[in-house]
């Protein structure tokens, strides 16, 4: 049996599970190894299990999204409030809930607002598929007094209710009774801790208890089963103290887009790992001067991404990544592009960026400075539409003449899908280029530019490695768009990258490599 050991967290300060509301999408990128890993043996027949540490009432969603359904879970939060693996789902609807006569409900975009006698006394949130999240009942003043949320199960797992002293949560049994509460000052509360399987009924904090049921729960794996670790800052202090010095073979992996600290415990657990996995040459380097655990480079690839989708497009769509290189750095790489756009009508810049404060502004006045510099036609402007003109429109004051570029803020996978549908060319040229960007480029098999090696590109297959932006960077995006059997050689490339790192060869490598490291 492999056991795959999570990182899904709100923060790195607590046990909540990320975000389901739709309508916040800040930094909401779900995709990450585990779910690559939990994909790749779906397929292989290995009987695997998710063990979950986070409480994660909308799990099901999630799973749905990431298209793991099905799969075996254990949750350590579930057996704390006396939920079984196999209880079976009874979605639930607000209008099943028994409503007090009256009551009125008013809709936006986001949320309900729920109106008694034309008062506003209660907001329920619904996820993308309609099921509840939460509904929060607000005082006099409309401040939030009180919040229940709903498992996707179909029924409230949870109880928030502030207090003189701040907020206390009560963990629920699917039949409404209390399991467990979380006091103001982190103390906890067992109600039956015959019911929860606990040792005791008072605790420090949440963590102290799921400590515990975690080391109860391990006693179960035995020497021939494998434990799928997720190294990070804050579940990896439980795993450290629970699973070093205990007889359990575990994989360590590690993800760029998780952070993690040096520390202790986590030097404890890089050592004792019978394998540490890696998807970046980044990440390699780092752990590879940290412990003598044997590193295996394994890239993660996010097939919901579909191949091919820009062949239909009337412009040949060029993404360059702002992020992660200098002023200069991106100057003096947007001279160069808009040199080569000067010399293709057919070539369309866009504009990406992660992070989520809008450089509109700055980067318009920066393509406007380069446009005077270089003398172009036509200056190059922040647009949210094509400009269209003909050969004959005039410029007038009235109707300026520009090229259009576009800029993206990216905050979640939807629309990172959304915007490499109908692209032809990524840029990604910073010193550490960025994974999930290379992730999405090589699943939906576009050609990729970047200044550095790396675990993601076969240089002249899959994509160029530039040494110079300035005398390298124009030719590169020329031998992808000028020729579409360099194009096409690039996805077949991508093609056979996926089939290797997604299928039997992986877990073929992966077996190779604890092998070898057993024999070592």
């Amino acid at each position: 049996m492999n056991y795959f050991i999570p990182s899904w967290y709100e923060d790195e300060n607590s046990w909540n599970e990320k975000s389901q509301l739709w309508f916040r999408q800040e930094n909401k990128f779900e995709f990450d190894d585990v779910v690559n890993y939990l994909r790749i043996f779906n397929k292989s027949g290995i009987n695997n299990q998710l063990l979950l540490t986070s409480y994660f009432p909308g799990l099901r969603h999630y799973l749905h999204r990431q298209r793991l359904t099905g799969i075996s879970v254990h949750s350590l939060f579930d057996d704390l409030q006396g939920i079984p693996d196999d209880f079976e789902n009874i979605p639930l609807n607000y209008r099943d809930i028994d409503w007090p006569a009256g009551t009125d409900f008013v809709y936006n975009a986001f949320q309900i607002f729920i109106y008694q006698n034309g008062k506003m006394v209660q907001r329920l949130a619904q996820g993308i598929d309609g099921n509840i999240i939460y509904i929060e009942e607000l005082n006099n003043s409309g401040q939030v007094k009180r919040k229940l949320l709903f498992d996707d199960r179909g029924f409230i797992s949870r109880d928030d209710r502030l207090t003189p002293e701040g907020w206390k949560q009560d963990y629920l049994a699917p039949d409404g009774s209390v399991a467990f509460s979380v006091y103001p000052d982190d103390r906890v509360l067992v109600v039956d801790s015959q019911k929860s399987h606990t040792k005791q009924t008072i605790y420090n904090n949440l963590s102290e208890l799921i400590q515990e049921k975690l080391a109860q729960y391990i006693k179960n794996i035995t020497k021939n089963d494998m434990v799928f670790l997720s190294l990070d800052n804050f579940q990896s202090q439980i795993l450290g103290k629970t699973l070093v010095n205990k007889e359990v073979e575990y994989v360590l992996s590690v993800f760029s887009n998780r952070l993690w600290v040096n520390n202790q415990l986590t030097q404890k657990l890089l050592n004792n790992a019978k394998l540490v996995l890696v998807d970046s040459d980044n990440n390699y380097s780092i752990v590879h001067e940290l412990s003598n655990t044997k590193v295996l480079q394994i890239p993660t690839f996010d097939t919901r991404f579909k191949l091919g989708e820009s062949n239909h497009e009337s412009m040949d769509k060029i993404l360059f990544l702002v992020d992660g290189l200098s002023e200069i750095e991106r100057l003096n790489a947007m001279s160069e592009i808009i040199g080569t756009l000067e010399e293709h009508s057919n070539y369309e810049l866009h504009l990406l960026s992660f992070k989520g404060e809008n450089k509109q502004s700055e980067l318009n006045n920066e393509l406007l400075k380069l446009s005077s510099q270089l003398k172009v036609e036509l200056p190059y402007v922040i647009t949210d539409k094509p400009t269209m003109l003909s050969e004959n429109q005039t410029n007038t004051d009235d109707n300026p003449r520009n090229r259009a570029v576009f800029y993206h803020i990216v905050n979640s996978e939807l629309d990172m899908f959304s915007i490499l549908k109908e692209t032809r060319l990524v840029l990604n040229l910073g010193s550490n280029p960025n994974v999930y960007l290379q992730i999405a480029a090589i699943s939906s098999g576009i050609p990729q530019i970047l200044t550095t090696s790396s675990l993601y590109l076969n240089n002249n297959k899959n994509g160029k490695v530039i040494e110079n932006i300035s005398e390298n960077l124009g030719t590169a995006i020329d031998y992808y768009l000028l020729n579409l059997r360099n194009w096409n050689d690039s996805q077949l490339e991508a093609v056979r990258l996926i089939s290797e790192y997604t299928g039997a060869k992986m877990i073929d490598k992966l077996k190779k490599s604890l092998l070898e490291n057993k024999n070592g």
